[in-house]
């Protein structure tokens, strides 16, 4: 049996080769190997947006929500401070601990010191350096100390590495014994209030000098309260990622460098 088709027939060429096509598409979708194709593909796109994306909130000069909004850096060592290395200070170490080695000089008196459980005497110098990164406008409104723990102090060594000279720093005063542990800004002569506006890229350095009479060991943190479009936010300022130590406990035995010798001579 022959059928003839008519070009104007629902049946017509035109028609054949379209169910053709059909055909040829549906066997060409089962077929897993394009399934697979077109899967990586979309993986790919998608992990290439997200690249970008990436990129683009790294190199965009504002910071994301939530970050905080300028760059802090804290220096704790105090002989490597311009304007505290030639104040004197002094470490305390428990006296099961022998005194450093004479390789160990004031420039690494403090890391040693701190590395076997030790604390600074009677007084805590260190540097706060804060740039800002956000167009919006930023004012640092506090700094204050925050008590941890409380622990007495055990017979103790002192080392020191005494005055090459008398300075004048501008600083922050932080009084650890006192109920308000706010720090006040020294300018002109007058003590003020802590309070700064810090704007895009600028940067204010601040050298705080912490002290106690108490026999204890105080180990506690500063605390930066900042506000940014209205909206106060806290960050706690460690020293090398750990809390600062700072006590007023008297010692049995002191130490302090000579620098005629570059060595340590028992103190008498």
């Amino acid at each position: 049996m022959s059928v003839r088709f008519r070009h104007n027939s629902t049946y017509g060429p035109n028609h054949l080769h379209k169910r053709q096509f059909h055909r040829r598409l549906i066997r060409w979708f089962r077929r897993p190997v394009v399934w697979l194709t077109a899967l990586a593909t979309a993986i790919i796109t998608g992990a290439g947006v997200n690249l970008l994306t990436s990129i683009s909130q790294r190199l965009a000069p504002e910071v994301s929500e939530g970050s905080t909004p300028f760059a802090v850096n804290v220096i704790t060592n105090q002989a490597a401070i311009d304007t505290f290395s030639d104040s004197g200070f002094s470490e305390v170490i428990p006296q099961n601990i022998a005194r450093p080695p004479d390789s160990i000089t004031c420039l690494q008196l403090h890391d040693w010191a701190q590395a076997r459980g030790g604390a600074q005497a009677n007084v805590t110098r260190f540097r706060i350096i804060i740039q800002g990164r956000t167009d919006r406008a930023l004012l640092l409104t506090s700094l204050h100390a925050r008590i941890e723990s409380t622990t007495q102090a055990k017979e103790a060594i002192g080392l020191s590495c005494k005055s090459a000279g008398e300075v004048a720093p501008r600083f922050l005063a932080l009084d650890l014994d006192h109920p308000n542990k706010s720090a006040t800004y020294k300018t002109k002569g007058a003590m003020k209030p802590f309070g700064f506006t810090l704007n895009k890229g600028e940067t204010e350095i601040f050298d705080v000098v912490a002290s106690t009479h108490s026999k204890n060991i105080l180990t506690w943190n500063a605390v930066l309260t900042y506000t940014i479009d209205g909206e106060e936010s806290q960050l706690v300022v460690e020293g090398g990622g750990r809390p600062f130590r700072t006590t007023g406990a008297p010692t049995s035995q002191h130490f302090a460098w000579s620098l005629a010798t570059s060595k340590w001579e028992k103190d008498k």
